[in-house]
């Protein structure tokens, strides 16, 4: 088995591999290599490149799920971070995540909680009418 089976894509491409024994992390540099793209603005296909830039992605360790474009997490860990924020608020659940997941502050954390749906409630089972 070789490291590109883990890969979500097979447009993505590992351009480098850097291992630290002192802080026990992997750092892996990618890139994203498709023949074709749709530009963000006017959602038409090109195969030119447009521009480029380095995203530094936070992730629950070992492989990123779906990422947003432009995003910084991934999807797993906003939600969890989600659930931390719905949990324990803003300070504390910035707090926890810190020690556990990842930097995150606590204004990010309560954007998190406002995006989040609406719990669902059961449908009412008895109406009462007024005379």
């Amino acid at each position: 088995m070789d490291l590109v089976d883990f890969l979500p894509s097979d447009d993505l491409v590992i351009d480098e591999l850097r291992w630290s024994s002192a802080t026990a992390t992997v750092t892996l540099m990618a890139s994203l290599v498709p023949t074709t793209a749709t530009c963000p603005r006017c959602q038409t296909p090109s195969a030119r490149v447009h521009s480029r830039y380095t995203r530094t992605l936070a992730d629950l360790p070992w492989g990123p799920a779906i990422v947003a474009p432009f995003a910084r997490r991934t999807a797993r860990l906003q939600a969890l971070q989600q659930q931390l924020g719905l949990v324990l608020g803003g300070v504390l659940g910035a707090t926890a995540s810190h020690t556990t997941l990842g930097p995150i502050s606590r204004t990010t954390l309560l954007r998190y909680v406002q995006r989040a749906p609406d719990p669902r409630s059961p449908p009412p089972t008895v109406i009462g009418i007024d005379d």
